[in-house]
């Protein structure tokens, strides 16, 4: 048994208690969390828990270990402060800290967002007539942010005459926002404040709007209409969405002929509308049915609609609005087995899709027929893909605001290629560059090269691999010698694991660093069927392709187990927690960043936000087989006496996506393990809890720099790229 020194005192609950000393001294001993089992309920079947008592938010002897895993954290890192300054300061270095974005029209007002050199939050602006002219203040974030710790501001939205001003901000990190409306004629903020709101709207008469509101759970399930000026506890509710695997979304047709009110769950939809002129009941427009998804827009009397009815592929139909049901629907673009349709945008003579080609992200552009009718009736369209002559990259529509515009907008990233923006002008299709990422400290994308890979999973599946690295690293397509390499992935909800370039990772990148993605199944690289592969009972896929992916890069030669590193985020944070109690002995360290480690129990509690919303994605603990299926991999539960990697979990107090005791509980089992384990047990773990944060970590762009720099200094020390400064 590992003894403990006498500055460590237990208290009568049991609780470590640490008597904090000046230096670095106080915290050498990890903190132990002391052992109160507790008998819970998991799915209907009874287990002991030792620190279940972790999860009472409010109990002051929580945040006292959650502060002593924080001073104990803060000593173990002091060795690398000067490098984390090195780090700050080279990031620091390439960005343009007074800058300005692109503007977009809204209107007869061109909108833009600007930061300045010593300020953490953009300044919104905008310009009447041209986007040239002098600007005036939208929103100074900066001041909005005064007294506040944590700061998050919506980018809001105007109404259609551009004198009001919707917007909601969040103050505690837990994602509590609170609507509000200014006068942009005057910079008044009146009076009209409604909090937990999920999405809002206006009408067209830029008098009314439409707002979601959150229950307890976070679920957006009411739908309000409230006219400005009025008394918020007057406001209408126009729907409610009663089902608790679902939640609804407000937003309005590109035309604003329509309000949209978008039920979901993640394999179904349902889609009510409302005139976007006046106020008048809800329209559905196809009954909810298992399996079946479509979303909308609107044009020249015809509803446009992207439905996976025929295909998990999706396809998209037309019908009139009058008479929108799924009898009705005439196909306009046919589904394409190898072609997954992932969004759909109809503007006043241009239908843009986005697309999936072979795990990458594309975008189709074609004409729309001038005129009311189907458009279906001129033959089926053919839309053409924009080209791109990279790899690896990402491409997505940036803001097209206006529904007749001379061009589409679009920005296109990749690992060596900074995030730049683009007007495709409709009438001649010429591409025109407005503006590419500003990359400083003598940046030359020459230097870096990139490779599209495939790992090969248990079950044959290719898994695709993106890397990124220095050229002078690497000889010929493969790595003179094996390199430190950091591997990242996701995972889940059907989202892709998209390429995109990093300022950050630059500094990691010229250290000698290899970096890597693996596009497991579980995201949606692929369509549907690779997110289906990867969830409920086939979820184990995803931890199985990391781990294939992992094999893959060392058997070939880029890296070796004691040079690897591992990172993931939130759902990816599970994905790192699973994969190291399978095969710790294929990483060094890893880093799990606001980590969902404590499934089954979190699944367990329907109380906790978006639980309900996710048994179709997880799995439903009270069905045994599914209890099994999440039993099987959940971090938490599987933790065991043996060798784990050097571990850093990151985690926020007020995160409200995953709970701040998931990573408390995980770090304390595993510092129980590691002491089961003895000599084996030696490797380092550390907690960051931070205090103020949500689930996006630190708000304020110098914040996160800070943040991104503590990481890469732990990881470049813990894979030997760097020494620890005595």
């Amino acid at each position: 048994m590992m003894q403990f020194p006498a500055r460590i005192i237990r208290c009568f609950t049991g609780l470590v208690v640490f008597a904090v000393l000046s230096g670095c001294a106080a915290a050498q001993t990890p903190p132990m969390a002391t052992r109160q089992p507790t008998k819970v309920n998991l799915g209907g079947q009874t287990v002991t828990d030792d620190y279940w008592w972790l999860r009472n938010k409010d109990d002051p002897k929580v945040v006292d270990y959650l502060k002593a895993e924080n001073a104990y954290t803060d000593a173990e890192l002091k060795a690398t402060e000067p490098l984390q300054d090195k780090l700050y300061k080279e990031m620091l270095g390439r960005i343009r800290e007074t800058d300005e974005g692109v503007p977009y029209r809204i209107g007869d007002w061109w909108y833009s967002s600007r930061t300045e050199q010593g300020k953490q939050y953009p300044i919104y602006l905008r310009r009447k007539g041209s986007p040239t002219t002098q600007p005036m203040v939208v929103a100074d974030v900066n001041a909005m942010a005064e007294g506040h710790k944590y700061f998050d501001y919506s980018t809001g939205e105007p109404s259609s005459d551009g004198n009001l001003l919707a917007f909601s901000t969040d103050s505690t990190g837990n994602r509590q926002y609170v609507l509000q409306v200014k006068d942009l004629r005057t910079g008044e903020v009146l009076a009209d404040k409604v909090s937990m709101v999920d999405s809002f709207t206006w009408m067209a008469d830029s008098h009314t709007l439409y707002y979601v509101k959150e229950d307890d759970s976070k679920r957006g399930c009411k739908l309000y209409r409230h006219a400005v000026g009025s008394a918020v506890e007057k406001d209408e509710l126009v729907y409610e969405e009663k089902d608790e695997e679902f939640s609804i979304d407000v937003s309005h047709t590109r035309d604003r002929k329509f309000i949209i009110c978008q039920s979901t769950s993640k394999t179904q939809s349902e889609v009510r509308v409302l005139p976007g002129d006046h106020p008048a009941a809800p329209i559905l427009i196809e009954p909810r049915q298992a399996g079946l998804e479509y979303y909308l827009d609107h044009r020249d009397g015809r509803i446009y609609i992207r439905t996976n009815d025929t295909s998990r592929n999706f396809r998209i139909v037309t019908a009139p609005d009058d008479a929108p049901g799924k009898k009705n629907w005439s196909e306009l673009v046919a589904a394409d087995p190898d072609v997954m349709i992932g969004d759909l945008d109809v503007f006043a003579h241009t239908l843009v899709l986005t697309e999936r080609h072979d795990g990458l992200p594309q975008l189709a552009i074609a004409p729309l027929p001038v005129g009311a009718g189907d458009p279906a009736a001129t033959g089926e369209l053919k839309p053409k893909q924009v080209p791109f002559s990279e790899p690896d990259f990402d491409v997505s529509l940036a803001q097209n605001m206006e529904f007749d515009p001379p061009a589409i907008r679009f920005t296109y990233t990749s690992q060596t290629t900074p995030t730049t923006w683009f007007d495709l002008d409709l009438s001649d299709g010429k591409r025109t560059q407005l503006k590419q990422q500003f990359v400083g400290g003598g940046f030359d994308p020459a230097d870096y090269g990139e490779q599209r890979l495939f790992a090969i999973a248990p079950d044959g599946t290719k898994i695709p691999v993106s890397l990124v690295y220095r050229k002078n690293m690497v000889t010929g397509s493969q790595p003179a010698a094996p390199r430190p390499l950091l591997l990242e992935g996701y995972g889940s909800y059907g989202l892709p694991e998209d390429v995109y370039f990093s300022i950050s990772r630059l500094s990691l990148l010229d250290r000698g660093v290899v970096c890597a993605t693996a596009h497991v199944r579980g995201g949606g690289e692929y369509g549907r069927a690779w997110y289906d592969a990867g969830r409920m009972k086939n979820k184990t896929n995803t931890f199985t392709d990391f781990i294939a992916a992992a094999r893959f890069l060392e058997s070939t030669g880029w890296t070796t187990p004691d040079r690897m590193g591992i990172e993931g985020a939130s759902a990816g944070g599970l994905l790192i927690g699973a994969v190291i109690n399978r095969a710790p002995e294929l990483f060094h360290a890893a880093i799990a960043d606001v980590p969902w480690v404590d499934v089954l129990a979190d699944m367990s509690d329907p109380s906790i936000p978006l639980t309900t919303l996710e048994y179709i994605e997880w799995g439903n603990p009270n069905v045994p087989e599914e209890r099994a299926s999440i039993a099987a991999y959940d971090p938490y539960t599987n933790v065991r006496p043996q060798a784990y990697p050097d571990l850093l979990v990151r985690e926020s107090f007020n995160d409200s996506q995953v709970q701040y005791w998931d990573a408390a509980r995980w770090v304390a089992r595993l510092r129980a393990a590691k002491e089961q384990a003895g000599p084996a047990g030696k490797s380092q773990l550390l907690l960051k809890m931070d205090m103020d944060a949500g689930h996006s970590g630190a708000s304020g762009r110098y914040s996160e720099l800070h943040d991104t720099a503590l990481d890469d200094a732990w990881l470049l020390e813990r894979l030997g790229v760097e020494k620890p400064s005595k």
